[in-house]
This record gives structure tokens, sequence and C-alpha cells, in this order.
């Protein structure tokens, strides 16, 4: 079972100020800070926030993000950037397919730079920078 101290509602994927996207989804981001200040744990899912916390509702995913230095604790979840390349893959199909458009071409560039600001984040690192 999941650590779900710390609920809380996350809603930048929601559309006109909501708090929940696309076909009603919900994003819950629980557990414990990380010395960084982020959680590492989302659950993704459709129902009301309670329900989603008490498993009541449909869950559609769970994300753990790394937590902690990977050379101290090792490999413990996904990165960042094995996220956004999931997306930028599935974006890169449907731009290949019959769901190819402006809207879809604008986010996987957005993407493509996010992941060249993290990786150029990580050659930083470790390069000996910060």
């Amino acid at each position: 079972m999941p650590n779900l101290d710390h609920p809380r509602l996350v809603a930048g994927h929601a559309v006109d100020g909501g708090v929940r996207g696309d076909m009603g989804q919900a994003v819950i981001a629980h557990g414990d800070y990380s010395p960084g200040g982020a959680q590492n744990h989302y659950i993704i899912g459709v129902g009301a926030e309670c329900e989603l916390l008490a498993g009541g509702a449909q869950v559609l995913g769970c994300i753990s993000f790394q937590d902690g230095n990977p050379q101290e604790v090792g490999p413990n979840g996904v990165t960042i950037e094995a996220l956004l390349a999931c997306c930028a893959d599935r974006l890169e199909h449907f731009q290949g397919g019959p769901h190819a458009n402006r809207y879809n071409a604008e986010a996987l560039t957005g993407i493509e730079r996010a992941l060249e600001a993290l990786k150029d984040r990580t050659r930083e690192r470790d390069a000996g920078g910060t």
C-alpha cells in the first residue's frame, strides 16, 4: 500500500481552471516530501479524490519517481526524463498517424525542449557542476 500521507491534488493538466483533466482524470501527489522538496509518488485516476485515496475509484496509473541520490540508494523510481520520453514517443506516433495536428506538434516541441534542458542539467552535474 502506498504512503498516502500528505496527499495533494495536482491540477496542472486541468482545462479552464478546474482540478480535473480530460475525461475527469484526477492526479494526486502523495507520500513524504523528498530532501529536494518534491513528492515522489502520484496516483492518476477517475473518481472523487477521497475515493482515489481510499482505493474506491478507478486508478488508471501510479508513478513513482526516483527517491534519493541513485548513487547512494540505487535506482528506485523513474526519472522525469524517462516519463517525458514516453510522452514524446506517443506524440511522435500520433503525428505519424491520423491524429496529427498542430497542437500535438507544439506539445512535442515543448517536451523536446524540456528534455534538452534536463539533459543539460545532468551533463552539468556529471561534469562536476551543481
